[in-house]
C-alpha cells in the first residue's frame, strides 16, 4: 500500500510539472512529462489491480490473466483515433485532446489530465464496475 501512496505522490508532482509546462507553453516538455505520467499511472494501475483482486477474492470470477487480456484489448476498437488523437468524450473541447499510446495501449487526455487503460475507459464510459469491465473486454 505504501508503494501505491508513493506512486500517487510522484504522479501528482509530475502533474504539477505538466501544468507548469503548459502555462509556459512548453509543448515538448508537456509531451515528455505526459509520457512519464502515463508510465507511472500504468504501474499504479497494476498495483491497484493486484490489490483489488486480493481484496475482492475474485479467483472464481475473474483472474489476473483475464485482467491482462482486458488491458490488451485494442483501445482503437473502443474509440476512433486519427493520427493517434481523438476528441475526449468526457469534456467539451474544440480540438482533439485525447492521445493514444499504442505501445502501452493507453490514452491520455491533456485537457482532463487523466490516463486510461481499456478497463478504466470502459468503467468510466459505460458506468461499470471493475469486474464487469474486465468481463466486457474478454
Amino acid at each position: 500500500m505504501e508503494v501505491m501512496t508513493d506512486k500517487i505522490v510522484e504522479i501528482w508532482e509530475m502533474m504539477d510539472k505538466y501544468e507548469d509546462l503548459k502555462a509556459r507553453n512548453r509543448t515538448i516538455g508537456m509531451v515528455l512529462t505526459g509520457e512519464k505520467i502515463e508510465a507511472s499511472v500504468k504501474e499504479l494501475k497494476k498495483h491497484s489491480d493486484e490489490l483489488y483482486f486480493r481484496r475482492q477474492n475474485l479467483k472464481d470470477e475473474i483472474t489476473p490473466v483475464m485482467i491482462e487480456q482486458a488491458k490488451a484489448f485494442p483501445f482503437s476498437e473502443l474509440i476512433e483515433f486519427k493520427n493517434k488523437s481523438a476528441m475526449c468524450p468526457f469534456h467539451e473541447g474544440q480540438t482533439p485532446a485525447l492521445r493514444y499510446y499504442p505501445e502501452s495501449n493507453t490514452a491520455w487526455c491533456f485537457a482532463c489530465c487523466r490516463m486510461w487503460d481499456t478497463i478504466e475507459w470502459v468503467k468510466e464510459k459505460d458506468g461499470l464496475s471493475f469486474k464487469d469491465a474486465v468481463k466486457r473486454l474478454q
